[in-house]
């Protein structure tokens, strides 16, 4: 986790969402994710550059996305930090699912749903805990 914690704070140092969010980026990256994911460019022993990959195609979709449908990602603007301590869990189980009974048909289906699944649970739960729980309980999910 060091080496995407790093280049978040590259990210956010240097700026690089103006270049991420860009048309052209997302073509570029795109191609290198398809590269990697479906023609298998990269070896096994590459699976931390292309997670990397697979990070900035998602960040550069998310920015593009974000600028067409501005309040699209509002309702869980304000949940960041609870869906990175929660969405692990739900994305995992959804993977589990996938192993255990998915078919290479299923794996964009899959990956969708564990993206959706992965933000909105961890919100609505955040939710719930910000307007009923305990200062205490809140304190412990970063509320």
């Amino acid at each position: 986790m060091l080496p995407f914690f790093v280049a978040g704070v590259l990210c956010c140092r240097f700026e690089w969402h103006k270049y991420i969010g860009t048309r052209l980026y997302f073509v570029v990256i795109l191609g290198i994710f398809i590269a990697c994911n479906v023609f298998g460019l990269l070896q096994e022993s590459f699976k931390a550059e292309t997670a990397f990959v697979g990070t900035f195609f998602t960040m550069s979709l998310c920015l593009i996305i974000g600028k067409w449908f501005p309040r699209l990602f509002s309702s869980f603007r304000n949940y960041t930090f609870q869906i990175f301590l929660m969405g692990i869990f739900f994305q995992m189980a959804i993977r589990w699912i996938f192993v255990k009974y998915g078919n290479d048909a299923l794996f964009v289906p899959m990956w969708l749903l564990s993206v959706v699944v992965g933000v909105y649970i961890p919100t609505l739960i955040a939710g719930i805990i910000k307007k009923s729980a305990p200062e205490g309980v809140r304190l412990c999910f970063g509320l």
